[in-house]
């Protein structure tokens, strides 16, 4: 036996050995970031210690022991820990989405009262809470993004630090109308998720609801202007929050919390706060920013698998063990990253390479009118869908893709794929899916397109493209 295995099988005895008497909730790990895997190789796991810790009993790296789950063999397998840092990213490598939930009832009192009183109701607390918030963290550097939901979704402000652009945007936060004061709650974490997955780093979203996802659809027993029928189940929260290594932070602005966003704090590494006044949100969001400042980043190179989920533990002594935690590591161009990461940018280089020639070879025919280019895998040839309404809806399956109306588009096969395109009043084009697809080698359940997109779905190949005049 090797002196790092037999270090580790002492860390680890010391560890279950006094596990009996510590909380196995003394150590959490509570995100993880992959987007440095092509560039060095390392995963950065982000653990938390539930009490606080003094400056001269800092764990060091060897009192730290890592496992990951090897699903071929059923077995728990020690992995080296490279490195080791207490607090140690940049607040410029932090990234926040606030969401706001904008529903109608947030402009209730406090107690759940219809009111006119504006200083009276839910929302005007919560303004004045960020108000005070962003006032008074001026020098914090980590970045926001403020995002509203009710029946819509809508970015109030791109990620930024500085807190005047944050405050600029709480003002435009105004009261929906009946039709728009739903609550998509779980459309909404996803869609800000997918935005905060794009960051590289600390990746936390913040939830700030009074209440439970209730949808348009469901409840006006009528179809979403924007998303149709098609409903956010809980479980695809939860899965997007795993596969992204977001933690999820929920602050409840009622009287009662909802469990399953507790339960779901807590599986992602955050955790839930009830708040009933200005005071009790503006201590929630100082908590959570001083938990993630006493995190531990560890860095370590995983195992060659071909499995995309890894589920991995990590122990130190004396805190015990924390709990499982799964994490899915993205693939690269389709392919599980068993191959040097050099390999994958000579892909990328020719890739561009053949864009580029095709983008600059001329072809034969030019269309008038904006246009999906469809080949499907058991076609020869390209099929030519025009966009000539303001809302699209095709259906992508392996054997053909066709234009539906929007009761046939409902009721679809479940092996196809529902992609809706819709036109705006200014003339640019929304994608809409009704679950992930490939736009441009990027996963993507929503976008705005761009002529000569590339998208994938079902091992469907479909080119978006507009008129020469409408691309000026």
């Amino acid at each position: 036996m090797n002196k790092k295995s037999f270090f580790h099988l002492i860390v680890l005895g010391l560890v279950f050995s006094l596990s009996p008497l510590v909380s196995q909730e003394n150590i959490s790990i509570t995100g993880v970031d992959t987007s440095a895997i092509l560039k060095n190789g390392l995963i950065q796991l982000y653990v938390s210690f539930s009490d606080e810790i003094p400056e001269e009993s800092i764990p060091e790296k060897e009192d730290f022991l890592l496992d990951e789950f090897d699903p071929l063999n059923k077995e728990w397998k020690g992995i080296e820990i490279q490195d080791v840092q207490y607090n140690g990213f940049k607040q410029e490598e932090i990234s926040f989405i606030i969401l706001i939930d904008n529903s109608g009832s947030m402009y209730d009192t406090l107690s759940g009262q219809p009111t006119k009183q504006k200083d009276s109701q839910r929302i005007f607390f919560v303004l004045k809470a960020l108000q005070d918030l962003f006032s008074s963290t001026r020098e914090y550097k980590d970045s926001l993004a403020l995002y509203t939901f009710n029946t819509n979704i809508e970015k109030i402000s791109p990620f930024t630090s500085d807190r005047n652009q944050l405050l600029s945007g709480l003002s435009g936060i105004s009261q929906p109308t009946p039709e728009n004061a739903y609550t998509e709650l779980y459309r909404a974490m996803k869609i800000a998720a997918d935005d905060l997955s794009r960051r590289s780093g600390r990746k936390v979203l913040i939830l700030l609801s009074d209440g439970e996802n209730y949808s348009y659809s469901e409840n006006r027993k009528e179809p979403h202007p924007l998303w149709g029928n098609n409903l956010i189940q809980m479980e695809e929260v939860e899965s997007l929050l795993q596969k992204r290594g977001i933690t999820l932070y929920t602050i409840q602005y009622a009287r009662s919390s909802d469990p399953e966003l507790v339960q779901l704090s807590g599986q992602t590494g955050g955790r839930s706060f009830p708040a009933a006044s200005k005071d009790e949100l503006l201590l929630a969001y100082r908590e959570i920013h001083s938990r993630i400042n006493r995190e531990f980043r560890i860095s370590y190179k995983p195992e060659v698998s071909s499995s995309r989920e890894r589920t991995v533990r990590v122990g130190a002594a004396g805190k015990g063990m924390s709990p499982e935690f799964s994490f899915i590591w993205e693939i690269f161009w389709g392919l599980t990253p068993l191959l040097a990461w050099w390999i994958y940018c000579i892909f990328t280089v020719l890739s561009l390479l053949i864009v580029l020639i095709i983008h600059k070879t001329p072809f034969e025919r030019v269309y008038s009118f904006p246009h999906l280019e469809v080949l499907s895998p058991n076609e020869s040839e390209k099929t030519v869908i025009q966009i000539s309404h303001d809302k699209t809806m095709i259906a992508v399956g392996r054997e053909k893709t066709i234009v539906m109306e929007e009761g046939d588009f409902i009721n679809k096969n479940e092996d196809e794929t529902g992609i809706t395109i819709i036109k705006s009043p200014d003339g640019k084009y929304q994608l809409e899916a009704d679950h992930e697809i490939m736009v441009n080698n990027r996963t993507v359940i929503s976008k705005e397109l761009e002529p000569g997109d590339v998208i994938r779905s079902e091992g469907t190949l479909i080119i978006f493209d507009t008129p020469e005049e409408q691309k000026k």
